[in-house]
């Protein structure tokens, strides 16, 4: 089998197995959204909740990104300034560790993890476009035919999306909120710039 088919093959059973865990998935973020609504309490909006009850039952039809075998690619799963190491030279030789999260992912979710999870808005309004930009202009010259800058837009949108349960999952598992409620903020003001909620209906 041509190595091009052994990769949307290996991808398809792979889909079909995150299917199957699907509604585990569902299952624990329904039980960490609890602990995370009670850790809030009145903190969270009715606004807020009404959103994660309506990402939550969404789940499984957004989940379909994932089933489709093309423009998918391996993912790093903690993206952030302190699992990398910078060269002093300023080259681009970048060094990612801390690779126990990697798995196979729309190739926008850890730059959604970075950007939206991590930076506030002013920097990341001033930092993403042209990141996403440089993004798919690497994967032109690295000779990705089928993968337009629109498609990574809108991938971008639905991963800023799941990253809102970085945050719950947080929470959930009894981190105190110096680490979690931050990102809290930050990922719902990008949710709110790139009209997130849109696809949920």
């Amino acid at each position: 089998m041509p190595h091009g088919e052994r990769t949307r093959d290996w991808a398809s059973r792979s889909a079909r197995l995150d299917d199957a865990a699907m509604g585990r998935f569902v299952a624990r973020v329904t039980k960490h959204f609890e602990v995370f609504a009670d850790r809030l309490g009145d903190e969270l909006s009715v606004e807020r909740r009404a959103f994660y009850e309506r990402l939550i039952a969404a789940a499984p039809r957004l989940h379909q990104r994932y089933r489709d075998a093309s423009n998918i690619t391996l993912g790093h799963g903690d993206a952030h300034v302190w699992n990398c190491f910078l060269p002093r030279t300023g080259s681009s030789d970048v060094r990612w560790f801390d690779w126990d999260g990697c798995g196979i992912r729309v190739p926008t979710n850890d730059l959604a993890y970075m950007m939206a999870v991590h930076w506030y808005p002013e920097r990341r309004q001033r930092l993403e476009r042209a990141l996403l930009d440089h993004y798919h202009t690497v994967l032109l010259e690295s000779g990705v035919r089928s993968y337009t800058r629109s498609d990574i837009q809108e991938d971008c949108r639905l991963s800023v999306l799941w990253q809102t349960v970085t945050p719950v999952f947080m929470a959930g598992l009894k981190l105190p909120p110096v680490i979690w409620w931050n990102h809290f903020q930050r990922i719902m003001a990008a949710v709110d710039d790139l009209g997130c909620r849109e696809l949920l209906d």
